[in-house]
């Protein structure tokens, strides 16, 4: 079990990591190919959609062109954000989310952050079935090794018995 929980937790940060570096090179191509102005266009198309990504497109001199994603530094980082509650409902607790920044051609910050909730709760729901299939083998093993010793020490016990009729010379 605790194979299989490394084994999904690699896989999903795996996907995270590739997914912010996909979009991120994507709106870094956007840029070059059809200006700024697509780049500002999709991700405030996205912000109104269910995508996964959230972004903040920062010019040089440190002002929001875009985006509602925190400041998040050039490179991989990591920055608490308060998730998008929906209409009537109270905004959720801060929770992380891994980001991924990239320079534009005239030194603008494009930052790209995917939530990383979902990967953490995968990680503590597999950590609990390791944790409750470790004390159900356990105890399972008590079960087993109670019930294979009193019936070797009931077989024991005849052995005994017999042993002490034959020292007794009770053939």
């Amino acid at each position: 079990v605790i194979v299989v929980d490394v084994a999904v937790s690699h896989y999903a940060e795996q996907v995270t990591t590739d997914t912010l570096v996909t979009e991120a090179h994507r709106l870094q191509g956007q840029d070059r190919r059809e200006g700024r102005r697509a780049v500002v266009d999709t991700i405030i198309g996205a912000k109104g959609g269910a995508g996964e990504c959230r972004y903040a497109l920062i010019d040089r001199r440190g002002i929001r062109i875009a985006g509602d994603l925190p400041s998040a530094p050039m490179g991989w980082g990591n920055v608490k954000v308060a998730e998008r509650a929906s209409p009537g409902d109270p905004p959720d607790a801060a929770s992380e989310m891994r980001t991924y920044g990239v320079a534009l051609g005239d030194r603008s910050l494009l930052a790209v952050g995917s939530n990383s909730y979902d990967v953490a709760e995968l990680r503590d729901w597999l950590n609990s079935i390791a944790l409750w299939t470790g004390i159900g083998i356990t105890l399972l093993a008590l079960g087993a090794g109670y019930l294979i010793a009193s019936i070797f020490l009931r077989r024991l016990d005849r052995i005994n018995t017999a042993a002490n009729v034959v020292m007794l010379g009770g053939l």
